[in-house]
């Protein structure tokens, strides 16, 4: 099949290639896009939001967030190992000032992004809770709307107050998701979701606080003169940074023994 997608490619002048094998199997650490069909597309030409629709931005997007963590990530773990570990490495007040700032903005954006995820999480499990209430009531709320005599629809009114209110309360929250409650929602797409976004959120959240370290780690050295220092100096900068490991290992182990400690009398 790839030899005749390169076949008309070249007929047509095109250089460009076609690789019909899975992300996965290419090595891709990205989520595919469904397929929507002819009439969704149109759908969405047209200016309509559907669900598939809404579910491939949503796609789009991780895929976009994911790629900005790692690489956020990839440049924090380079970083660490040659501040960590090349001793030649020359240090001044200014460039330690430049990679204090550089880090805290990688917090920062860990955090941002952990933000984004969770946020989501929360707009699933609204989701999740008024399309039941949608189901459950709909027959109820599609008679209350069809009944016209104003006194006889005030007291169906009455006598199914609750089942309206929360049918009333389902239908804002869809709404207020860019969802519609006569649309059908795929639970079992979004219960997926959910689990992936819960254990990327579940690898993000120990993220500032290993940064966190890194921090105070170089905050106990940051205060160097503001010119090359010598070797014997360049030395004594990379114990104070082993030291300073050491000593947050410590001051980690101390409290992981606490807390085990805590939970062993039952506190």
């Amino acid at each position: 099949m790839d030899n005749l997608y390169f076949k008309y490619l070249e007929m047509a002048g095109s250089h460009e290639r076609v690789d019909l094998r899975s992300y996965k199997r290419q090595g891709i650490d990205i989520v595919p896009t469904v397929h929507m069909g002819s009439a969704v597309t149109q759908m969405e030409r047209r200016g309509v939001k559907t669900d598939m629709g809404n579910l491939n931005r949503d796609i789009r997007e991780a895929n976009a967030t994911i790629q900005s963590l790692q690489n956020y990530i990839t440049d924090l773990c380079d970083w660490r190992n040659a501040l960590l570990n090349q001793s030649t490495r020359i240090f001044t007040q200014g460039n330690m000032k430049q990679e204090l700032s550089r880090l805290e903005s990688s917090v920062s954006n860990i955090r941002r992004i952990l933000s984004m995820k969770e946020s989501r999480m929360k707009d699933i499990t609204a989701i999740e809770q008024a399309v039941p209430a949608i189901r459950k009531y709909k027959a109820v709320h599609d008679k209350y709307t069809s009944i016209g005599w104003k006194p006889r629809k005030q007291k169906f009114a009455e006598e199914h107050k609750s089942e309206l209110n929360a049918y009333s309360r389902a239908e804002q929250n869809l709404r207020r998701l860019g969802l519609s409650p006569d649309i059908p929602v795929d639970l079992k797409r979004l219960k997926d979701e959910y689990k992936k976004l819960e254990s990327e959120a579940t690898g993000l959240r120990n993220r500032p606080e290993e940064a966190q370290s890194e921090l105070k780690m170089l905050r106990n050295v940051k205060y160097l003169p503001e010119k090359d220092m010598d070797l014997e100096q360049r030395q004594s900068v990379v114990e104070r940074l082993d030291n300073a490991k050491e000593d947050d290992a410590r001051d980690r182990d101390k409290t992981d023994r606490k807390k085990k400690e805590s939970w062993e009398i039952g506190i």
